[in-house]
C-alpha cells in the first residue's frame, strides 16, 4: 500500500506543477499521461517492485485488440457525431503520442499498482471494484452514455488483467481503443 499511497501523492504533486505550466489541451493530455507514469515508476523503483506483463499469445492479443476496437468504434458511432477537427501538421502525432501516454499511464496505475496493491491487501474482488470505480470516476462526464461506456471499459480492462495475469492485455486494449476513437472522430 506504500507504493499506492506514494503514487497518489506523486500524481497529485506532479499534476499541480504541470497545471501551472500547461497552456493547451494537447500539452495537458501529455502531462496527464506523464504524471501517471511517474506515479507508477517512482514508487516501483523505490520499493524495487515491478509489474507483471502477464500470459498472452499473439492470437489472444489480436482477438482482444480487434474486439475492443470494434467496441470503441460502436461507442463513438452511437454517441458521437463524427466531426473531424481542423488539425494540421504534427498535431496528429502529438495526439497519438498523448493518447499513448495516457493509456499506458492509466493502465500502469489502475490495473498495475492500484489493482495489485489492493489485491494483496484485501482480495481480487475489492481490487476489481475499486479499480473500475476509480477508472470510471477519472473519466466522469455529464453524459450517461459516456459514463456507461467508461464503466464497461473499466470492467473489460479488469477482466483482461485477471484473465491474462498482467497489464499487457488491458494496456494494449486501452491504447488501441483510444486510437480508434481518435481516428474515427477525425475521419482517418
Amino acid at each position: 500500500m506504500f507504493r499506492l499511497g506514494l503514487g497518489i501523492i506523486i500524481y497529485i504533486c506532479s499534476r499541480l506543477l504541470a497545471d501551472e505550466l500547461v497552456t493547451d489541451d494537447i500539452t495537458a493530455l501529455n502531462a496527464h499521461g506523464v504524471c501517471l507514469i511517474l506515479a507508477v515508476v517512482i514508487p516501483c523503483i523505490i520499493k524495487s517492485q515491478g509489474l507483471r506483463l502477464g500470459r498472452y499469445s499473439l492470437r489472444s492479443i489480436w482477438l482482444v485488440l480487434v474486439s475492443f476496437c470494434i467496441f470503441k468504434f460502436l461507442q463513438v458511432a452511437v454517441i458521437i457525431e463524427s466531426k473531424p477537427q481542423n488539425m494540421t501538421g504534427n498535431i496528429y502525432t502529438y495526439y497519438v503520442i498523448g493518447l499513448a501516454l495516457v493509456s499506458i499511464g492509466e493502465e500502469l496505475f489502475f490495473r498495475g499498482v492500484l489493482f495489485e496493491d489492493l489485491k494483496l491487501k484485501y482480495n481480487i474482488y475489492v481490487a476489481s471494484v475499486v479499480s473500475v470505480c476509480f477508472f470510471t470516476l477519472i473519466h466522469f462526464s455529464n453524459s450517461v452514455e459516456y459514463l456507461t461506456f467508461n464503466l464497461i471499459s473499466g470492467v473489460v480492462f479488469v477482466v483482461l488483467r485477471i484473465k491474462y495475469k498482467g497489464i499487457l492485455m488491458p494496456l494494449l486494449a486501452h491504447l488501441f481503443g483510444n486510437w480508434t476513437v481518435f481516428f474515427y472522430l477525425n475521419g482517418i
